[in-house]
């Protein structure tokens, strides 16, 4: 198996405990983990809710620290220290902490932190994110325990922007199990991957175009939902932060150039392609148009970028339905007629 495989590549790499030993050898039911980047702002809410969680279960958190260089290392490794029968932290050399897999640089903070997972299951909180439902795992849970063949469950969440908290728009007014369509529909967004609960075992065949992704949430999704599906719980558990600013992830894509943002788009698109060739074609229509939209929504983001785009993206764009053509031409001729006028100025 690949992802095993890149597991064994760096097995060299030990958790961070001072001039101790390990000695963490517990057996949970669900490892928690936490991938963190310069949150030294955030990582202490993060780890704090993680800690508050009323279960009659083991679990275990499992930090990954990707070179952070304000402080947010130091601060995982007091909580390291203070709570060695839970946490395991690796802190990692940011400048080694990447893989050239299918000839594209991939970050292995994650997938390291995922594949050092003891549980049965998995959830996912990055450290500037946090979580709101003291019973949030307990709920997920039992979901999973009881259903056998469901392969995640996700919640309904809060976002947190610099203007303050606001609700986020729940998929379903009942939980149940979510809609293929629905979640190809909104993509990565149908849940905040801090609510994210899946089993182990779904990420031992991981594919190699949704390690090589840009993004992690909408590949893990789409795989689940080719897998067993999602059980979406309408109970708020967690906070998703939105910011713009800083060091969010947000904030990393708007400063980042539409050349290497054009870098990220192509990886989504080879995941479909990748996942449709994975599911036998079984999706195929599904996925052709989830390409076709994203790669919509990106030009419309980017229209003084058009015809590069449709340059270097012309297999999507031949996705496009009439509609979506129609659509995407009117607004750019608006937006030409605007700067040829100098409207809004």
């Amino acid at each position: 198996m690949f992802i095993k495989e890149l597991y064994n590549r760096f097995r060299m790499q030990v958790e961070y405990l001072g001039d101790k030993k390990p000695v963490n050898s517990m057996h949970p039911l669900v490892s928690v983990v936490v991938t963190t980047y310069q949150h030294k702002e955030f990582i202490r809410q993060c780890i704090d809710a993680i800690l508050m969680q009323d279960v009659n279960f083991d679990y275990e958190i499992v930090i990954g620290d990707d070179g952070s260089t304000d402080g947010t290392a130091e601060i995982c490794k007091e909580y390291a220290f203070a709570h060695q029968d839970k946490i395991r932290l690796y802190v990692r050399d940011r400048n080694v902490s990447h893989i050239i897999i299918d000839g594209k640089d991939t970050r292995y903070n994650g997938i390291w932190n995922r594949m050092s997972a003891r549980g049965k299951y998995i959830a996912l909180c990055e450290g500037d994110d946090y979580w709101t439902d003291p019973l949030k795992l307990q709920k997920q849970v039992d979901v999973l325990e009881g259903n056998p063949e469901i392969a995640m469950c996700v919640t309904n969440a809060y976002q947190l922007s610099e203007n303050g908290l606001c609700d986020e728009q729940g998929r379903y007014s009942e939980s149940g199990i979510a809609s293929t369509e629905d979640v190809m529909r909104i993509g990565g967004g149908f849940a905040r991957t801090a609510t994210f609960m899946f089993r182990k075992s779904l990420i031992d065949n991981y594919p190699e175009c949704c390690l090589t992704c840009h993004v992690g949430d909408f590949p893990l999704q789409t795989f689940a939902l080719i897998n067993g599906g999602i059980y979406y719980l309408i109970d708020r558990t967690a906070v998703y932060r939105y910011f713009t600013t800083g060091n969010s992830w947000t904030a990393r894509v708007k400063r980042a150039s539409v050349e290497n943002l054009m870098k990220g788009w192509r990886s989504e698109f080879d995941m479909l392609s990748g996942l449709d060739e994975y599911s036998g074609g079984k999706y195929h229509e599904l996925f052709a148009w989830r390409a076709a939209r994203l790669l919509y929504e990106n030009m419309s983001r980017h229209r003084n970028k058009r015809k590069m785009i449709i340059d270097n993206f012309e297999d999507v764009y031949a996705c496009f339905d009439f509609k979506m053509k129609l659509k995407e031409r009117y607004h750019y001729l608006l937006y030409r007629i605007r700067n040829v006028c100098h409207f809004g100025r």
